[in-house]
């Protein structure tokens, strides 16, 4: 997956969109090792959280999927340790399960 965007979030860490629909079927939260691809090449490997959380949309009428989203943060990273258009690359039964 690349970067769209990154948010620096009290208590959760370094916290990346996009964000994916929550299979329906056996989703389990978890922490995965990655690796990441920075825009200039760069490569390292972090511990990412991976788990299906909360949005509290003021929009009543907004569907199920935008309430409950599985997104990926880095609990150990910083802004500057995976900037905008950087790749993320998880196992495959992983990344399997977000793109279904």
């Amino acid at each position: 997956m690349t970067v769209e965007q990154v948010f620096q979030l009290q208590g959760i860490g370094l916290t990346v969109l996009p964000d994916f629909s929550v299979p329906e079927v056996g989703w389990k939260n978890g922490a995965h090792r990655v690796r990441i691809v920075k825009p200039n090449g760069e490569e390292l490997e972090a511990d990412a959280d991976i788990r299906a959380s909360h949005f509290k949309l003021r929009d009543p009428s907004a569907p199920l999927d935008k309430h409950w989203r599985v997104v990926i943060s880095f609990p150990s990273l910083r802004k500057d340790g995976l900037p905008v258009g950087g790749t993320i690359l998880c196992d495959r039964t992983v990344a399997a399960r977000l793109l279904q």
